[in-house]
C-alpha cells in the first residue's frame, strides 16, 4: 500500500464520523474565540464598573471617581460586611466621618476597605484602584497644602527683605552716630584748656588766700591799709575766658561740632557766676579798704571807728572765702563731669560700634533668609509632592494584549487538539486490527508512522489556518516569513509525535485521553501564557522553562513579537525530542500490536 493510499485510508477512518470533522473545525475556532475575548484589552472603567462594592458614606462631600455599582443598605458597615461574607458583594468602602475636616486640621483619616479576597483578581483590581484614587487625594491635598504655605512665605520673604532694606537705613545711621561719637570723644580728650584755666583759678585763689591772710594782720595798721594788695586782679579776665568757652561749647553749639554735656555746662556755668560775684566783691573789697584808709586817716584816734572797720573786713573776707571756696567746688564738679561725659562717650561709642556689627550680621542673614525662601517658593508645589515621575516607553507600541498572547494561545490549542487527535487514533486503529496488518506486513513500520504524521501535519495545518482566521479577526498581524512559517512547522511535528507515543503506551482511548490531558495541563499553566515565570516558584519556573510546550511558544514568539529570527538551541531540542518520541513509539507500537 502506497504513501498516498495510506494517507486516505486515514482520512476515510477519521471522516467516519461526522462529529470528528465538525470538531476538528471548532475546536481550534472555540478556543481562540473564547481566549481572545478573554485577553482583551478591557478599559479599567467596564471592569470596575461590572463590580459591586457596598458604600457606606458618612461624608456627604466625598464621591467616588470610579463608575462602581454602589450598594448603600441601612445600618450599612455591618450589612456590607455580611454581604461581602456572603460573597453577594466584592467589597465595601466605608468613609468615615469629618473626612475632610480631619484633613484640614492636620490629624489625618483613612479609607476603611473590606475586600472579598477569595477573587484574588477582582480584590486586586479593587484594592490598586482604591489605592491610586488615595495617592492622588493625597497629592492633591498636598499640592493644596504647599500652595497655601508658598503664599505665606512669599509675604514673609517680602516682610524679610523690607526689614533688610529698612536696616540699611538703621545701619547708615548707626554709622554716622559713630563718627559723632568719635568726635565728642576726641573733643573731650581734647579739653585741656579747660584744665588750664581751672589750674589758673586755683592758682588765683591760692593768692587770694594769701592776700586775705596779710590783710587779717594789718587791720590794726590803719596808716597800711592802702598799701595791702588781695591778689585778685589775676583773676579778673578768668570770668571773661570762661565765659568764652561757655558760649562756644554750651550756648551756640550746633550739630557735628564741640559740645560739652549738659552736666558740665552747670558746673562751668556755676563757676563763672561765682568769678564773677568774687569780682564783684574784690571791687568791694578794695573801695571798703580805700573808705577805710580814709576812715582810719580821719579818725587814728577812735577806738570805735577801728573796730568798725574790723568787723566790716572780717565780714568781706568771710564771703570772699565763701565764694572762693564754692569756685574750688565748681572747679572739681568740671573736671568730674568732663572725666563722667568722657567714659559714657566712650561707652556710647563702643555699644554703637557692636550695635553697627550686629545690624550688619542681621541684615546678611535676612538677605540670605529671603533668598532661600525665593529659591523654594519658585518651586512648583507638584514637583514637591511627587518629585520623581516614571516615563514609560512601550518597546511594542499601542499593541494589545492579544497580540502577544496570540502565539502561546495557538500552541495551546494546537498542542491539544493534536495530542487527543494523534493518541486516540493509533489506540483505535490497534483495537479494530489494522496495527496488526501493518506490523505483519512486509513495509517498515516506519512508513506506517510517516503516513500518520503527515495526515495528523495536514490536520494541524487546518487547525492553524482556522486559528490564523480567528486571531486576525482579533486585530493579531502575522508576519509571513520564513521562521514563522519554521516554527510552526516544528511546533506541529513536536505534538504529532508527542501524540504518537502517548497513543503507542496507551492501550484504550480512554487511556489516551487521560495521559494527554496529564501532560497537557500542567505544560499549559506552566507554560507562561496565564501565569508569569517570575511569579512561579523557581523549581516549578525550570519546568516550565524547559516544557515543549514553552519551548514552540518562544519559538513562534521569536518571529513573530521579536522578530529575531530562529534560536538554534531551541529548534535543536525540539527535533530531539521529535526523534526520540518516533523511536520510542515504533517498538512500543510493534510489540502492542503483536501482543494483540
Amino acid at each position: 500500500m502506497g504513501l498516498i493510499t495510506g494517507i486516505g485510508k486515514d482520512a476515510k477512518i477519521f471522516a467516519r464520523d461526522a462529529k470528528n470533522v465538525v470538531l476538528i473545525f471548532l475546536t481550534p475556532i472555540i478556543i481562540m474565540w473564547v481566549l481572545g475575548n478573554v485577553f482583551a484589552d478591557t478599559p479599567q472603567e467596564e471592569v470596575l464598573g461590572n463590580i459591586r462594592l457596598g458604600f457606606c458614606n458618612h461624608e456627604p462631600s466625598f464621591k467616588l471617581v470610579y463608575p462602581l455599582k454602589t450598594y448603600t443598605p441601612a445600618n450599612c458597615e455591618q450589612q456590607t460586611a455580611q454581604l461581602v461574607n456572603k460573597g453577594e458583594l466584592r467589597g465595601s468602602l466605608i468613609v468615615p466621618k469629618s473626612f475632610f475636616s480631619d484633613i484640614k486640621e492636620g490629624h489625618g483619616t483613612s479609607l476603611n476597605l473590606f475586600l472579598d479576597n477569595s477573587k484574588a483578581q477582582t480584590s486586586f483590581a479593587l484594592q490598586t484602584s482604591f489605592e491610586a484614587m488615595v495617592n492622588k487625594l493625597n497629592e492633591e491635598i498636598g499640592v493644596t497644602f504647599i500652595s497655601e504655605a508658598w503664599e505665606n512665605l512669599r509675604e514673609l520673604n517680602g516682610k524679610l527683605r523690607f526689614a533688610a532694606d529698612n536696616l540699611e537705613e538703621a545701619r547708615l545711621a548707626s554709622l554716622r552716630l559713630k563718627g559723632e561719637t568719635a568726635r565728642a570723644q576726641a573733643i573731650l580728650e581734647q579739653f585741656q584748656v579747660h584744665e588750664e584755666y581751672v589750674q589758673e583759678a586755683n592758682a588765683s585763689i591760692a593768692d587770694v588766700r594769701l592776700g586775705i591772710d596779710a590783710a587779717k594782720a594789718g587791720l590794726a595798721l590803719v596808716p597800711d591799709l592802702q598799701s595791702i594788695d588781695l591778689g585778685l586782679q589775676e583773676t579778673a579776665g578768668l570770668s571773661k575766658d570762661l565765659q568764652s568757652q561757655f558760649d562756644s561749647g554750651c550756648v551756640n553749639c550746633v550739630e557735628n561740632q564741640s559740645c560739652l554735656t549738659p552736666s558740665a555746662c552747670d558746673s562751668l556755668n556755676k563757676t563763672i557766676a561765682d568769678l564773677i560775684r568774687m569780682e564783684e566783691q574784690q571791687e568791694r573789697a578794695e573801695e571798703a579798704l580805700q573808705n577805710m584808709s580814709q576812715a582810719g586817716a580821719a579818725a587814728a584816734q577812735s577806738e570805735r571807728a577801728k573796730k568798725a572797720r574790723e568787723r566790716l573786713m572780717q565780714v568781706d573776707i568771710a564771703r570772699l572765702e565763701q565764694s572762693i571756696d564754692d569756685a574750688a567746688a565748681n572747679v572739681r564738679k568740671i573736671e568730674e563731669s568732663r572725666k563722667e561725659a568722657l567714659g559714657q562717650i566712650k561707652d556710647l561709642h563702643r555699644m554703637v560700634t557692636d550695635f553697627s556689627s550686629q545690624i550688619i550680621t542681621l541684615q546678611s542673614d535676612l538677605r540670605k533668609s529671603a533668598e532661600f525662601l525665593e529659591k523654594y517658593t519658585d518651586k512648583d508645589p507638584k514637583n514637591i509632592v511627587r518629585p520623581v515621575t516614571l516615563n514609560t516607553k512601550k518597546a511594542f507600541g499601542e499593541k494589545k494584549k492579544f497580540d502577544f498572547v496570540a502565539p502561546g494561545v495557538m500552541m495551546i490549542a494546537l498542542m491539544l487538539v493534536t495530542l487527543l487527535i494523534a493518541a486516540s487514533s493509533l489506540v483505535a486503529e490497534r483495537r479494530g486490527g489494522t496495527m496488526v496488518r501493518t506490523v505483519l506486513s512486509p513495509r517498515p513500520l516506519v512508513f506506517f508512522i510517516i503516513e500518520k504524521m503527515i495526515f495528523l501535519l495536514a490536520l494541524c495545518a487546518v487547525e492553524i489556518a482556522l486559528m490564523l482566521i480567528v486571531a486576525a479577526f482579533f486585530g493579531v498581524f502575522f508576519p509571513f516569513n520564513p521562521s514563522f512559517v519554521i516554527a510552526l512547522c516544528i511546533a506541529s511535528i513536536t505534538f504529532v509525535s508527542m501524540g504518537i507515543l502517548i497513543g503507542a503506551i496507551s492501550k484504550t482511548e480512554n487511556t489516551a485521553l487521560l495521559t494527554s490531558l496529564v501532560l497537557a495541563i500542567p505544560m499549559m499553566f506552566l507554560s507562561g501564557v496565564f501565569f508569569q515565570f517570575e511569579a512561579m516558584p523557581k523549581f516549578m519556573n525550570f519546568i516550565g522553562n524547559i516544557s515543549p510546550l514553552t519551548l514552540t511558544i518562544n519559538l513562534l514568539e521569536d518571529a513573530m513579537t521579536y522578530q529575531v529570527g530562529i534560536d538554534g538551541g531551541i529548534l535543536f531540542a525540539l527535533i530531539s525530542l521529535s526523534i526520540v518520541c518516533i523511536g520510542i513509539a515504533i517498538p512500543l507500537l510493534r510489540r502492542s500490536a503483536v501482543v494483540l
